[in-house]
């Protein structure tokens, strides 16, 4: 805008620079939080005519707002094509001295209100200064000034200059000569070539990887919007040593600061590189003047740390000083621009962490600013804040509702401690050792052996067949086979197997819907000393002929037609008379049952489970949940393998099995009454449909259950909350556990007025169940400190599948262990889906689609939005010719990764094919 087009009271009009831009995008973005507001506290010395002193200062504030224009300068953008800052001839009122009273015990309150108070960016420049008069209980006066102004206006170094020249002239120092305004520098970018910067940024990030630092820290709860600065000292002797080794090996203080940084971060992350952020003074040095420039100059910079090698502490820290120098040249461009040189998308972000260090001009001492203190909430999740002095002070804000409290205590302790490890170290040395350093003790997960005797699930049926033979021991709405009934069936079964061929230790096709039948056609299996390999009846013969291969199976047991070569045994319809009778145990190794899932390969996993892991398994249920017969509520497909924890439990106890069919399930209203009908006390099931049980119910439908378990995906604490209110006397169990691990390793009870629902996403996941070691590790096989994200492993005798040379399943699921040993859920290390508590590989699905004749190459990802409809599903495969969409729809359903999760995925293509 041209000089003499400017409107009366303002001096100049000019854009914003690349860090300004990204600082109102960022206010903008986050109203009411405080966004970039610093705020300077200032304890003044005492003096003596304090009236005359306040007037000197309120005289000495106005001179410093008319010597330097950013600190006169509100910004605008509605309606223009870009942001400006407009600087204004003459301070505005609001921006001059406030006087204030309050009593000490309040001004606490009061700074944290005005942190959070967001200025009108667009009416007035974002500053305001308050002179406070704190009185004291004993009745003596502190006083107080509070320098609180937006980021925009000020970096760290020019408040520095300006608290220097407030105590210069309010102690009658002569003005000070002229300074360039911040418009200079805006000038200076303008003339820029911005060409090698954008260049270098795009060699510098090329391989950079992509994911969060933060990432194993991380909370799961709702961003909370609080921020928490907590501070650690490096005593005088430690950061001389420091600035000792630094000279030795070539470098600043602040290349140390940045590479121990790095050193946590990558702790954390167990990448081989990592991307955080550095903010720089950003002030040109062909620039006349920009030392003595008032404004904001500041950038922040990304810092790619690479793991040391073989390089010796000479070699890395001058490396990574190079790379701050090289970064601070190329620094004045926006960070939108740096992160398409990533390729990043539009809103990513490059890091989520910044280290500054604070080597601002040092300020004499002048008898008006006893000590200051400044705080300021920036975007990132975290800042590491770094000043030295006699001493190093290392200052941590962080985002309380990204990073726990406790997790950015564990940081700061791990940054100092690092520093404090340089100590001592030869700049010629390795420094390997020295970054790959643990950041802190492992924590301690609780351990318990289970405490009564597990017995073989067949001896604990015997004991219910004699015990209680009148019982019901299944029913499915149109069956009901009592103890006596269902051992006398299964031993039919078991028979007929026998005559068939099938020898001990064989294994024998289930395919069959659960029903009465089904349970009493399993325990057959068993009692002929087979194993069960139990699959959906809707699958494909494909599929089938896959399962029957992987697991050897010598025969199979179906309700329908087969087209498989293998000797067949249908399923009656009513139960078989008779003794029962056991001719041959099954022993501890033998298998009893595999379940399959999906494989990474593109064939199903088999994964086997042996007698003496499915009896240490319902051992261990007994004892956590206690051996009252339960009436129980099985939701389960019985290829799904949640389904063996109700038909072992209710079998050792003498309980009820109750069969829900399918489309009960698929009805929430339907399934309510059926509760509300059978007397179910104990589900488990999928916290999606507790959820919907729990919304569905009408009056007192659910007032049976005693007991709910969900598992099978993570339970969000608003569920948790949902039950507590519709079901205040009915136990909440959250149950964790893979295949491999016999249906479960970890459980939690959420018990009335438990805390652990305060500012959670999701339930924990517990503690290790009775007999079962759980560990959480690094990929180096190092346990992780209380807090941090690592692979769960789990050891002990349910273990079917161990993984690793020490007998250990590595689960592949991410947890932490949270403040009292509790287990948190936290994702999984890979691409592993889970979709209605079924285990998906996408890469079994890909294998399956590149098989059609018309896919050259396929990807698959999780979308979980919008693809439930199936007219927009069907709209999607329009473009191929009728026979093909209709076989693409086959090569999918072929994979069989919908029939185990309650048939949803066979119904959507049912539609898809209406449609």
């Amino acid at each position: 805008m041209a000089e003499n087009r400017l409107p009366p009271g303002v001096e100049a009009v000019y854009p914003l620079s690349p860090t300004q831009q990204g600082m109102l995008y960022h206010t903008l973005q986050m109203p009411g939080g405080g966004m970039y507001l610093g705020q300077h506290v200032i304890d003044l010395v005492d003096s003596p005519d304090r009236d005359a002193r306040n007037a000197r200062i309120g005289l000495a504030w106005q001179q410093i707002l008319r010597r330097h224009a950013a600190l006169r300068s509100s910004f605008a953008w509605r309606g223009l094509s870009r942001s400006v800052q407009i600087v204004h001839a003459d301070p505005p009122p609001p921006t001059l001295l406030e006087r204030l009273t309050l009593e000490a015990a309040a001004l606490p309150d009061w700074l944290s209100a005005d942190a959070r108070r967001d200025f009108d960016l667009t009416s007035a420049p974002p500053t305001r200064t308050t002179l406070i008069d704190c009185v004291q209980p004993d009745g003596g006066v502190r006083q107080v000034l509070v320098w609180t102004r937006h980021h925009l206006l000020v970096d760290g170094w020019s408040a520095q200059l300006v608290l220097g020249e407030l105590e210069a002239a309010v102690n009658g120092a002569p003005t000070a000569d002229a300074v360039p305004g911040f418009g200079s520098y805006i000038a200076w970018l303008q003339r820029r070539e911005s060409a090698q910067d954008l260049e270098y940024w795009r060699g510098a990030l090329a391989d950079a990887p992509l994911s969060p630092a933060l990432g194993a820290i991380a909370s799961t709860r709702p961003t909370s919007g609080a921020t928490r600065r907590i501070e650690r000292r490096l005593s005088e002797s430690v950061t001389n040593d420091l600035r000792a080794f630094a000279r030795g090996a070539g470098v600043t203080l602040a290349s140390l600061v940045h590479g121990a940084w790095g050193a946590v971060l990558h702790g954390l992350h167990e990448g081989h590189d990592l991307v955080f952020g550095s903010t720089q003074a950003g002030r040109p040095t062909d620039l006349p003047g920009a030392e003595a420039i008032v404004g904001s100059f500041i950038h922040t910079l990304p810092i790619v740390c690479a793991a040391p090698g073989e390089a010796s502490c000479a070699e890395w820290f001058g490396s990574l000083q190079r790379q701050l120098a090289r970064g601070a040249t190329h620094g004045h461009i926006d960070q939108r621009e740096m992160r398409a040189a990533a390729g990043l998308a539009a809103g990513a972000s490059l890091f989520d962490s910044i280290v500054v260090f604070m080597n601002y001009p040092r300020r004499e001492a002048g008898g008006l600013i006893a000590r200051d203190h400044y705080d300021e909430h920036s975007h990132y999740p975290l800042a590491v804040l770094a000043a030295a002095g006699d001493d190093c002070e290392l200052i941590l804000i962080h985002d309380q509702g990204n990073i726990a409290d406790a997790a950015a205590d564990l940081l700061l302790d791990a940054l100092g401690d690092r520093l404090t490890a340089l100590v001592g170290q030869a700049v010629d040395a390795p420094l390997a050792s020295w970054f790959d350093a643990p950041l802190a003790t492992p924590a301690v997960l609780k351990l318990r052996p289970l405490q009564t005797t597990a017995r073989a699930p067949l001896d604990l049926l015997l004991d219910s067949i004699a015990s209680r033979p009148d019982a019901v021991a299944v029913s499915d709405g149109s069956e009901r086979l009592s103890y006596r009934q269902l051992g006398a069936t299964a031993s039919a079964y078991a028979a007929e197997l026998r005559r068939q061929g099938v020898e001990p230790g064989s294994a024998v096709l289930l395919v069959a819907e659960r029903g009465a039948a089904a349970i009493a056609a399993l325990w057959g299996i068993l009692w002929a000393g087979a194993a069960y390999v139990p699959t959906s009846p809707a699958a494909t013969s494909a599929r089938l002929r896959q399962i029957a291969a992987s697991s050897d199976a010598v025969a199979v047991v179906c309700d329908r037609e087969l087209d498989l070569a293998l000797p067949r045994l249908g399923l009656p319809t009513a139960a078989a008379a008779g003794d029962a009778t056991l001719d041959r145990a099954p022993q501890a190794s033998d298998t009893a049952y595999v379940i399959h899932t999906s494989g990474s390969t593109g064939e199903p996993k088999p994964v086997a489970v042996s007698h003496a892991a499915l009896a240490h398994s319902v051992a261990a249920r007994l004892e956590f949940y206690g051996a009252a017969p339960p009436r129980y509520g099985l939701c389960s497909p019985l290829s799904f393998d949640s389904s063996v924890a109700g038909i072992f439990w209710t079998a050792a106890t003498g309980g009820e099995l109750i069969v829900v069919d399918e489309p009960t399930l698929l009805e929430p209203p339907r399934f309510a009454r059926r509760i509300f009908e059978t007397g179910i006390d104990t589900l488990l099931t999928l916290p999606r449909v507790h959820a919907a049980l729990i919304e569905a119910a009408a009056n007192d439908e659910l007032r049976s259950l005693e007991r709910v378990i969900v598992a099978g995906e993570a339970c969000s604490s608003a569920l948790a909350r949902a039950h507590r209110d519709a079901l205040p006397h009915t136990r909440l169990c959250n149950e964790y556990g893979p295949t491999e691990a016999t249906v479960w390793c970890a459980a939690f009870e959420l018990a009335p007025g438990m805390s652990v629902l305060d500012g959670t996403a999701t339930l924990p996941i517990g503690e290790a169940i009775p007999g079962v070691n759980l560990a959480v590790e690094d990929a180096r096989g190092r346990g992780r400190p209380m807090g941090v994200i690592g692979e769960l492993l789990v050891s002990g005798p349910t273990v079917a599948a161990a993984n690793r040379a020490d007998g250990r399943y590595a689960t592949g699921d991410l947890v932490r262990v949270l403040d009292g040993g509790l287990i948190e859920f936290c994702g999984r290390k890979d691409e592993q889906l889970k979709i209605r508590g079924h285990r998906v590989e996408p890469g079994e699905i890909e294998a399956t689609l590149a098989t059609h004749p018309v896919v050259a190459e396929c990807a698959v990802r999780l979308v979980t939005e919008g693809v439930t409809d199936a007219a927009r599903i069907a709209e999607a495969l329009a473009a191929l010719p009728p026979s093909q969409a209709l076989d693409m729809l086959a090569a999918v359903e072929a994979a069989d990764l919908g029939a185990d999760g309650q048939g949803d995925v066979h119904h959507s293509n049912e539609q898809v094919q209406r449609a």
